[in-house]
């Protein structure tokens, strides 16, 4: 029998990893970067196969490419003025630079799509912190459930619709969530900053960090040695002392209401400029009302319509993240917000939440299911058994993101497959760059303004812009389909574009240089009416 020395130290339990954390982590490691080369190869896929939304690509494109080279501060192609008269955002002049490195119409689809996938690493990071209580991170860094939530995210159809729709508000989600990974994590310094980040991506999403901050002061939890993992116990329900929560929390609300100022006053102020009426996104509110005042009263005489936009934005999103976020229900309430923004609006895409319209739900819903699985993995006492559970819902969660990922996503119900390039798709590039001039103008539909390379003016297809450029370029047999047809333009001018492009060839005004496939390119003989905006 062996006899232990009373003086001798107590031993100290080993919390070294199991053997297989280390190789766990890393296969996760590989398996997200696989994911984000997945998608990007689709984003890719499409832009080559001319299946992407190639008008705002297109437009977004020019609005950095007219900053660096033509010398027009996020001159708009569509709305002929400055960017920051129709939205306010501030943190994309951070692209410019790289743009101009780059020098490509992909740079804007694959830059998003990464921004979007590296938000998986904030969420394994946010787990971490949550779990951790702020201490400090071990030498094999993230743990396999963290990663494998940082999976889950990736793999939901809100965020495969995101990666897959091509818009700026990819950067929304990436950069909200990288906020709470910071904050959740105790750097304040990293949190403010990129919170500032966050808010200048869109002139609406002050409201959802406002909400944020109310809720922060509502709930806000821990301090560095506590967090809110066990629920059941009344020593774990320790919260931050109310004054530290409204400090925190009345900070962030204030800034936003600030930024929110800021954001119309410029906006104002650009279309004032130049002459133009300013963005009014509240006309999709307009069956409400035309005031504030007005809208409230169908509020106040229909009760039901207070309680459907969060029901419906819970029912929808809850299943894509395993209904986690009903483990730490408080967290539900940072998703209203979203939910009256888009389920009150008249834009079916909107109370869909088709394409990106899921972004101002993403990031607080992961915070609320990466609290509810901390939650889950935090239950028992004896390490074991705990080790046990944490590795038996790291497989659940992987099981369940496999599935995800073969479900279709809200863009246009596309599935995450390649899509297949025909020699069709080749030929209409190699007949863009041959026939057109790169100091040209061009006026051109909806699904080629990504396609055409960089020009000095390029405008998109309608009537006022047929005679602002020296080349025109129509595709029948492209994403948008024959111009004809205005249920699938939106334009009803189809048949005027095309009637006056016939009689200016008749008069021998204009030529056509190319004809093949459906594709048509027509050159003006006469000089354009207007080629600097």
């Amino acid at each position: 029998m062996t006899v232990r020395n009373p003086s001798s130290p107590r031993a100290r339990p080993d919390r070294s990893p199991h053997p297989l954390q280390g190789r766990t982590t890393a296969t996760l490691h590989v398996v997200l970067v696989l994911f984000c080369a997945w998608h990007v190869a689709i984003v890719v896929s499409f832009y080559y196969a001319n299946q992407v939304f190639t008008h705002d690509v297109g437009h977004d494109n020019y609005m950095l490419y007219n900053t660096w080279h033509e010398g027009r501060f996020f001159w708009s192609i569509v709305y002929d003025v400055p960017h920051f008269a129709q939205h306010f955002t501030p943190t994309h002049v951070l692209l410019v630079p790289l743009h101009a490195l780059f020098r490509s119409m992909l740079f804007l689809p694959v830059f998003e799509c990464l921004a979007a996938a590296s938000a998986a690493w904030a969420v394994a990071w946010m787990f971490d912190g949550i779990v951790r209580r702020r201490r400090r991170m071990k030498r094999w860094g993230l743990s396999p459930l963290g990663l494998a939530a940082g999976v889950l995210y990736i793999a939901t159809p809100s965020v495969g619709s995101l990666l897959m729709a091509n818009h700026y508000e990819s950067f929304v989600v990436a950069l909200g969530l990288w906020t709470l990974a910071a904050l959740v994590n105790g750097r304040r310094v990293l949190f403010w900053t990129l919170l500032v980040l966050t808010l200048g991506c869109k002139e609406d999403i002050p409201l959802y960090w406002a909400g944020f901050g109310v809720w922060w002061i509502l709930f806000g939890w821990g301090d560095r040695e506590r967090a809110p993992v066990k629920w059941w116990a009344g020593r774990e329900k320790t919260r931050l002392p109310l004054r530290r929560r409204v400090l925190l929390g009345g900070s962030i609300l204030v800034l936003c209401i600030v930024w929110a100022l800021v954001a119309m006053a410029v906006m104002r102020a650009t279309a004032h400029a130049y002459g133009v009426d300013p963005a009014n996104y509240s006309r999709r509110y307009g069956w409400m009302g035309s005031t504030f005042v007005e809208r409230l009263e169908p509020l106040s005489r229909y009760p039901v319509l207070l309680a459907l936009p969060p029901l419906w934005a819970w029912f929808v999103l809850l299943p894509e993240v395993l209904a986690l976020p009903l483990v730490a229900p408080a967290t539900l309430l940072l998703l209203v917000p979203g939910a009256y923004v888009m389920g009150l609006a008249d834009s079916p895409p909107q109370q869909d939440l088709m394409f990106y319209y899921s972004y101002p739900f993403l990031p607080f819903l992961c915070l609320g299911a990466t609290l509810g699985l901390a939650r889950l993995a935090d239950c028992g006492t004896r390490r074991p058994w705990r080790r046990r559970l944490r590795a038996g819902l790291t497989i659940l969660v992987l099981l369940a993101s496999a599935v995800l990922m073969c479900l279709t996503t809200r863009t246009e119900d596309r599935r995450r497959v390649l899509e297949r390039q025909t020699q069709r798709h080749t030929r209409i590039r190699m007949a863009l760059r041959e026939y057109i001039p790169p100091s040209a103008s061009v006026t051109a539909q909806y699904d080629l303004l990504c396609q055409i390379p960089f020009r000095p003016g390029v405008h998109p297809l309608s009537l006022k812009n047929l005679d602002r450029s020296e080349y025109l370029v129509f595709d029948f047999r492209g994403l948008q389909g024959d111009i004809l047809l205005p249920g699938m333009t939106g334009r009803p001018e189809g048949d005027k574009i095309l009637k006056r492009v016939h009689d200016w060839i008749e008069a021998g005004k204009a030529r056509v240089v190319f004809e093949e496939d459906d594709l048509f390119i027509v050159r003006r003989l006469e000089p354009p009416r207007d080629l600097s905006h």
